[in-house]
């Protein structure tokens, strides 16, 4: 019998790097591609991979990703009195 995982990713594009990095923060993931596509294949065959490598075997992983659009990011110090 296969048993279901369902692992999360948040995937954002690293403006610096170039590239799109996914994170899995329930599976301890990290992957990067150079495209959105790119990433996808990616994440399809690393899961497997890292599942059966952990031990987890027979599993069958459905893959969610919440892409995230972020252009640009500050940092703001508020210091308190």
């Amino acid at each position: 019998m296969n048993k279901d995982i369902n692992i999360h990713f948040r995937a954002f594009y690293d403006e610096n790097a170039t590239v799109w990095v996914a994170i899995s923060d329930d599976q301890a993931m990290t992957t990067e591609a150079a495209s959105k596509e790119a990433l996808k294949q990616k994440l399809i065959e690393l899961v497997p991979d890292v599942l059966d490598a952990r031990g987890i075997k027979n599993a069958e992983g459905r893959i969610f990703v919440d892409w995230q659009a972020m252009t640009t990011y500050e940092t703001t110090e508020i210091v308190a009195a």
